[in-house]
Formats: structure tokens, sequence, C-alpha cells
């Protein structure tokens, strides 16, 4: 369980592979997390009814490539993000619903990469480090 000083309280209950397959608040709400082998698909909020746990709503979905990369994830109205990568899993653009994207550029490669430039396709954000 994870607690805080005033008492907020969220239990964790596992599934068979370890791996946290549901938050709930002990007052009949919960997440459910849903996965595909190893990855996390899904969120869904639950609530407790007549004994059992009921999905109300979907609130997040995601989808990975063959190389488990996430390249969207989708939230509860339907809106999605999108994302791309080069050949060393790092990520090189973020593209929102609106149309809004964000792209990094990178010196060294994978685990070692650092990131050199971050902007946006608006022109108010060009950052260099």
């Amino acid at each position: 369980a994870i607690s805080d000083a005033h008492g907020n309280r969220l239990t964790l209950q596992r599934d068979r592979s370890d791996r946290v397959q549901r938050l709930h608040n002990g007052a009949g709400r919960a997440l459910l997390l849903r996965y595909d082998r190893a990855q996390l698909v899904a969120i869904d909020y639950q609530v407790f009814a007549q004994g059992e746990w009921a999905t109300e709503q979907n609130l997040a979905t995601y989808h990975y490539d063959a190389r488990q990369r996430l390249l969207a994830a989708t939230n509860a109205v339907g809106d999605s993000e999108h994302y791309d990568y080069d050949d060393h899993h790092v990520i090189l653009q973020r593209q929102l619903t609106g149309g809004a994207s964000f792209f990094w550029e990178w010196e060294r490669a994978g685990k070692a990469a650092r990131c050199v430039r971050h902007w946006a396709s608006f022109s108010q954000m060009n950052t260099r480090y």
C-alpha cells in the first residue's frame, strides 16, 4: 500500500508476473492496468459494485511497434499522441493531437545520447543545450 501524511491510501494488487494490476483507494474506485506480454496496453477506471470490480471507462490505451517502442498513447476521449524514434530507440518526435510537434536532436547514440537541441513546430520554442 501507498499512503501520505493526510491518511490517503492506495492498495496495490499484483498479477502473476508481479506487475501492478490494480490500484484501489478502499472506497470502491480503482485503476486497472492491462498488459499484453511485457507492455502496458491500457488503463481502465473501475468501481466496486455487487461484490466485484467493473470497468466504467477506458482512460488510456498504448500502442507499440515490434521493437517495443511506444508509438501512440490515446486518452479517454480518443485524442492521441504519436512518437518517433531513431534506430537506437531514442525519441526524435512527439506529435500532439492538436498538431503541434516537438523534436529532439541528439549527440551520441543509445543510452549515451545527450540532447543538444529541442524545438517545436511553432516558432516560440527552439532551445540548444
